[in-house]
């Protein structure tokens, strides 16, 4: 069995998922718990407001601008890493989430999860990013098709990107993009590299066709 199928095979449902993550984050779906917000941007304004909602009380804004230290956002207190204590629970609220990840795990705090994992396992919080809406339900209903597609691909390393894309999907490990990307770009060039079969009967479907600029080098290049 393949690594794509051994991966799916122990995610065989959305709601596998969904237990998986709430026994991991067990902590953060208690009731009254006290929490601090990695992030004073746009996210971690809106976390705040979500625990404000739901009854969970936010003891401090982190972050890692110093001149933020010692300011206030609706009253909380923003405060440096370094001030937190071990047994700190953390909602990372930012897009450079795996660096503030990194950051935590090097203060020996463990109890941490981001932003929308919380919004996965609580469902009274409300997504950020659209993208992780209904994301069990999605799964349930699309997993087979991951099959699908992947048993179209044509050559190994395409196999492993898109392995690499659903492993980070599933686990947040932004490990994953960093080593797909590097795949890709060691591969070769985008569209028409040497995994794609030059034929007068190969088709290309520009799905995105912004300015048709890729169309023209696929004719070039047939």
């Amino acid at each position: 069995m393949d690594k794509l199928h051994s991966l799916l095979n122990e995610n065989k449902s959305g709601s596998v998922l969904l237990n998986g993550l709430r026994d991991k984050y067990k902590v953060f779906t208690e009731d009254n718990i006290k929490v601090h917000i990695f992030g004073t941007g746009k996210l971690g304004r809106f976390a705040y407001e979500q625990c404000e909602k739901n009854g969970i009380k936010v003891d401090a804004f982190v972050d890692n601008d110093t001149s933020k230290i010692g300011t206030f956002i609706n009253g909380i207190p923003v405060i440096y890493r370094t001030e937190l204590g071990k047994d700190a629970k953390v909602i990372i609220a930012s897009s450079s989430w795996w660096r503030m990840k990194s950051q935590l795990e090097e203060l020996g705090i463990s109890s941490f999860l981001y932003y929308e994992e919380l919004a996965i396992i609580r469902q009274d919080f409300e997504h950020y990013n659209e993208l992780f809406e209904d994301w069990c339900t999605k799964y349930d209903k699309n997993r087979e098709k991951i099959f699908e597609i992947y048993d179209l691909l044509p050559d190994n390393i395409s196999k492993e990107i898109f392995y690499l894309f659903w492993k980070f999907r599933l686990t947040l490990d932004v490990e994953c993009t960093r080593y797909a990307k590097e795949l890709s770009e060691e591969y070769g060039i985008q569209y028409f590299d040497k995994c794609v079969n030059k034929s007068e009967k190969e088709v290309f479907v520009d799905g995105g066709g912004f300015i048709g600029d890729s169309s023209l080098e696929f004719i070039k290049w047939i």
